[in-house]
């Protein structure tokens, strides 16, 4: 049947964290480089929002559907609750690429806040 809502929602998560065989440096140096080009141009940044705004709404849902399944509380503001999600995303990617903590401890800190959303 495969994997459940939550699992779906995880797996999504950690995977935007871990990459490069766990330290997440490659990933993170791409997203830094083109953050830097998106504060100075105006189109590339239009662009940048729209594809974050795309991500927080894949989340709004899977945490609706997560919610259907019983595995989650029904959120009362499930795109909070999706920013709030990808901005852990943001920051544990950036101390994993800093080796301030493992691939484990990023995964650890996304089930804590999803555990929280129980």
């Amino acid at each position: 049947a495969g994997p459940s809502p939550r699992r779906r929602l995880r797996a999504m998560l950690i995977a935007a964290v871990v990459s490069d065989g766990g330290s997440g440096q490659a990933k993170m140096l791409v997203e830094v480089a083109m953050l830097s080009r998106a504060l100075r141009d105006p189109e590339l940044r239009e662009r940048y929002r729209t594809e974050h705004q795309r991500t927080v709404d894949e989340v709004a849902v899977l945490l609706g559907t997560c919610a259907e399944a019983g595995e989650l509380r029904q959120p009362t503001d499930p795109e909070l609750d999706a920013r709030v999600l990808l901005a852990l995303v943001v920051g544990t990617a950036t101390d994993l690429a800093l080796g301030r903590i493992t691939a484990d401890g990023a995964a650890r800190m996304i089930d804590r806040q999803l555990d929280n959303l129980a």
